[in-house]
C-alpha cells in the first residue's frame, strides 16, 4: 500500500525538478546569448612587449585561448628593451608589458603590476652523450600596464594570464623542435 502512494510522489518530484531544470537552461541561454555576442563584435587590438622572446613564447598559449574567446580580436607582440616598453606603456603605444623580474626596479608608480609564478627549465646538455639533466626552479615575471587608462579587453587578458599557470622555455634544444 505504501508502494501506491511513493511512486506517484516520486514521479511528481521528477517532474517537478525536470520542469525547473528546463527554466534554469533557458535562463542561461538568455543571459549567454549577449555576453557572446558582444565579444564576437568586439574589434579592437591589444598590443604586447616583452622583454624578450622567451616571455612572448611563454604567454602564447594564454593568447591564443583569448583570441578565441574574442575571435576579432587582434594581437600583435613585440620585443624590446625594458626601458622603451615602459615608455611606450605611458605613451598608449603598448596595452601589456612583460618584464623579467631584473627589470622589475623600473617600474614606477604610473604603472600597475602583477608578479607571475612560471616554470624555469635549464637544460644541461653532455657531449659524452650521458642523460640530460633537467633542473626545475621557480622563476617570475611582471605584467605591467598603464595606471588610468581603462580597458576591458586588456583587463582579460590579465586576469588570464594571472590565473593560467605558465611555463618558460630556457635552453637551446627547446627551440628546435
Amino acid at each position: 500500500m505504501k508502494d501506491l502512494f511513493l511512486i506517484p510522489i516520486m514521479l511528481a518530484v521528477f517532474a517537478f525538478v525536470y520542469v525547473l531544470m528546463a527554466s534554469l537552461e533557458r535562463f542561461i541561454k538568455k543571459v549567454r546569448r549577449p555576453i557572446a555576442s558582444n565579444r564576437r563584435a568586439y574589434r579592437g587590438k591589444i598590443r604586447i612587449a616583452g622583454e624578450n622572446q622567451m616571455l612572448l613564447d611563454t604567454v602564447a598559449p594564454v593568447l591564443e585561448r583569448c583570441a578565441a574567446d574574442y575571435p576579432n580580436m587582434t594581437v600583435s607582440t613585440d620585443c624590446e628593451n625594458a626601458a622603451l616598453i615602459l615608455k611606450k606603456v605611458l605613451e598608449e603605444k603598448i596595452d601589456i608589458a612583460l618584464l623579467t623580474d631584473r627589470s622589475a626596479a623600473q617600474i614606477g608608480p604610473c604603472y600597475d603590476s602583477i608578479r607571475i609564478p612560471c616554470e624555469n627549465r635549464t637544460i644541461t646538455a653532455s657531449v659524452l652523450e650521458l642523460p640530460v639533466d633537467v633542473l626545475y626552479r621557480e622563476a617570475w615575471f611582471h605584467v605591467v600596464w598603464k595606471k588610468k587608462r581603462k580597458s576591458e579587453i586588456r583587463d582579460y587578458v590579465i586576469a588570464a594570464l594571472e590565473n593560467e599557470p605558465c611555463s618558460v622555455k630556457c635552453g637551446y634544444a627547446d627551440y628546435l623542435d
